[in-house]
């Protein structure tokens, strides 16, 4: 199961200068969080049952591994800790 969007929302904006992927303005909404109202879909569920589970977002790609999400790719011109973490 391949999932796609963006890191956040409301107000994202992004550049690509050279080949390298810039966060213009951050989204005022995050996607991925802590906790949850409602679960729709469930990535660790889907995960036991052998299934392969991917997040492809402009700036990363996660997969789930052991029900948590691991990070396995981000975007040149994407840094860690001030993108993502």
């Amino acid at each position: 199961m391949v999932f796609g969007g963006t890191f956040t929302a409301g107000g994202l904006r992004v550049a690509c200068d050279q080949g390298q992927l810039r966060i213009v303005q951050e989204g005022t909404h995050q996607k991925f969080v802590a906790a949850l109202q409602q679960v729709s879909y469930s990535g660790p569920y889907t995960s036991q049952r052998g299934q392969t589970v991917l997040f492809v977002t402009e700036r990363a790609v996660f997969r789930v591994v052991d029900g948590a999400l691991k990070l396995t790719e981000i975007a040149p011109g994407i840094d860690l800790e001030r993108d993502i973490l």
